[in-house]
């Protein structure tokens, strides 16, 4: 209940546009950055610090994590620097590996810190803080142009709905291919990104109504991959070592 009223107290921070972009650098580990249009510069911000304390010791996320045996806390560290004018924040997020190494080194490689700041009523967010300046200059500059979306759900199901997502798996997988870190590399390395999974959603009377569409090649790929390594082309990771029970 808590959740819920927060983030109901919250909505009126948003001005309803938001765009992300996931990346896999050279160094192996999953980069992020993001933009958001805002109307309230001091909710959003409240809403991160409600966030943070979700994770915190006595936060029911915390508790959730803490009881597997892997600790982790999210903190917002405010003024962390400067770019220019505009105040720079950061996300700082702590996982205590002691119990769980393994785990938790793979969950740090798509957990890293942050930094964000808002700029014109722009939120901007990066995991690289060299994109993050870039992000700044161009708001800054009033360089975002408004584009219009160029999704295919969009294409495939009419301008009716309330939203879409194009979701290119095979894309996704061949990005874990490219991490020397990921121990089933060797399996996705020489998959080809293709036509994305299109869906489309609509709300109505307290009802969700999705279509989908489901292209062919992408599950060709697959079944080629897993001939593959079930003839022995490609040799499967060793399996990790059990956590003892006892750690728990």
């Amino acid at each position: 209940d808590e959740v819920i009223k927060s983030l109901k107290d919250f909505s009126g921070a948003f001005a309803g546009e938001i765009v992300a972009s996931m990346t896999l650098p050279e160094k192996g580990c999953m980069s992020m950055r993001s933009a958001m249009t805002l109307t309230d510069e001091k909710k959003y911000i409240a809403l991160l610090d409600f966030s943070a304390a979700l994770m915190g010791p006595e936060g029911i996320i915390g508790k959730f994590y803490a009881n597997l045996g892997m600790p982790m806390s999210l903190e917002v560290q405010k003024d962390v620097r400067k770019y220019g004018a505009i105040p720079v924040h950061r996300f700082k997020i702590k996982i205590d590996a002691a119990k769980m190494p393994l785990q938790a080194a793979q969950m740090q490689a798509f957990m890293r810190d942050s930094e964000f700041a808002v700029v014109k009523g722009v939120y901007v967010q990066s995991m690289e803080p060299a994109e993050l300046d870039k992000m700044i200059d161009k708001v800054s500059a009033g360089l975002v142009a408004k584009a219009e979306p160029t999704l295919k759900s969009m294409q495939t199901f009419g301008p009716d709905q309330h939203s879409y997502t194009d979701y290119d798996f095979i894309g996704a997988l061949a990005m874990m291919g490219a991490d020397p870190n990921n121990p089933m590399a060797m399996l996705f390395k020489d998959l080809k990104p293709g036509e994305p999974m299109q869906m489309a959603a609509s709300y109505s009377g307290g009802r969700l109504f999705g279509q989908f569409r489901l292209p062919l090649a992408p599950f060709v790929q697959m079944m080629k991959v897993f001939q593959q390594a079930g003839a022995g082309g490609v040799k499967p990771p060793p399996p990790p070592p059990d956590t003892p029970r006892g750690q728990f």
